[in-house]
């Protein structure tokens, strides 16, 4: 299979002719990829329903969500990705361990004008297991790595995990680190919140004055005078939410050292080799960021064990470019070398929090990922 793609003029060709025969032999042949590596295949309706789902997701994927309500009243959503439902399914068979493979189409509106679609498939895998983590994550990223043999690929790896035990060794209050990790995965309002906590002067007037409404139990009269309510928040969680903000802004600001400690982590990158070294410089810090940055060394001699290249992989401490906000450790996104204007051929991380809610409290370790056979499809076309 070619990587090259030598006209980008045909993104139109890519999303609205996609031929259906070659669509489904990509499909067949990673699903072969996956029963080979133990998946059991699954297939998943494509109305789910939405009273627990929508909540799940990350505020990207809630706010561009296909959702409707049935004659009983019932809310329902149209399928945006397949790992919350798996997640479902495997704690309904009380397994301790599982894989899963699946395919099928999934649903996201596009802004206006936009040239992606609002359909478009997945092909995935899904390990729940007992292993240590950083060798699932590593044998996980094998099988996506093999599967996808042949293509040139820009590769970036990350850690969650990285991050988020960097602001919980911080000094600061409890409201403003939960503000914080709320927001790892919107860089820019995570940088507008950090600056403003920092600052001490974020109170603006009309911030001020819903704080005063907030104070003397009329926060729904004032926010009902300042409609109307945007977005799909409720009024209950916009008082909520105004509340925790209330407090942190009571707390004193994040020190100047922290704010840059912060800036300067999500700001690293390297060659993935290198990226365990590179970290050693925050472990004064405390034995958080010390096991998340073992276990990375840990997941890369796997990686090499497993016949990986590690060389031609990169590393972000801060890889947010995806809208799956439930990833909460290892973490990996491919590209399409010179087809900037692809999406990227496979993404996928682990999401231990997830199964975590989902189960109750009860943590099943768990990660997978997905490929987008069109991609496949159009590369193969282009050759």
């Amino acid at each position: 299979m070619s990587s090259k793609v030598r006209n980008p003029d045909l993104q139109l060709d890519f999303y609205n002719n996609i031929g259906q025969v070659k669509l489904r032999e990509k499909i067949a042949a990673l699903l072969r990829v996956f029963e080979e590596a133990g998946a059991l295949e699954l297939h998943l309706p494509a109305l789910l329903d939405s009273n627990v789902l929508i909540d799940l997701y990350g505020e990207d994927i809630r706010n561009r969500a296909y959702t409707a309500t049935d004659t009983f009243g019932s809310k329902k959503i149209l399928r945006p990705d397949f790992t919350v439902p798996i997640v479902q399914l495997h704690i309904a068979t009380k397994k301790k361990e599982a894989k899963y493979s699946y395919s099928g189409s999934v649903w996201r509106s596009q802004p206006h004008e936009s040239k992606k679609p609002s359909e478009y498939h997945q092909v995935g895998f899904e390990y729940f297991h007992e292993i240590e983590a950083w060798k699932a994550d590593a044998q996980v990223f094998e099988l996506f790595y093999r599967s996808l043999k042949g293509i040139e690929l820009h590769t970036d790896l990350g850690d969650m995990g990285i991050i988020r035990a960097i602001v919980k060794c911080l000094d600061i209050s409890d409201t403003k680190r939960r503000l914080l990790l709320r927001h790892l995965w919107r860089p820019a309002r995570f940088k507008q919140l950090l600056s403003q906590l920092s600052t001490g002067d974020s109170i603006t007037d009309p911030k001020a004055m819903l704080f005063r409404a907030v104070a003397n139990e009329k926060a729904e009269d004032y926010i009902k005078e300042n409609g109307p309510i945007m977005g799909k928040r409720s009024i209950d969680e916009i008082i909520a939410r105004s509340k925790d903000l209330m407090r942190a802004e009571s707390k004193k600001p994040i020190s100047k050292s922290a704010v840059l400690l912060i800036e300067k982590i999500q700001t690293l990158q390297s060659s993935l080799v290198d990226a365990p070294k590179n970290l050693t410089e925050f472990f004064h810090l405390g034995s958080e960021i010390v096991e998340v940055c073992d276990n990375l060394a840990r997941r890369i001699q796997s990686m090499t064990e497993l016949g990986v290249n590690v060389n031609e992989l990169n590393f972000v401490a801060n890889l947010t470019r995806t809208s799956l906000e439930y990833y909460d450790g290892f973490i990996f996104i491919s590209s399409v070398k010179g087809a900037s204007f692809l999406p990227p051929v496979a993404q996928g991380g682990r999401y231990d929090a997830l199964t975590s809610i989902l189960g109750k409290g009860k943590k099943i370790p768990a990660v997978g990922g997905i490929i987008r056979p069109e991609i496949l499809s159009f590369l193969n076309g282009d050759a």
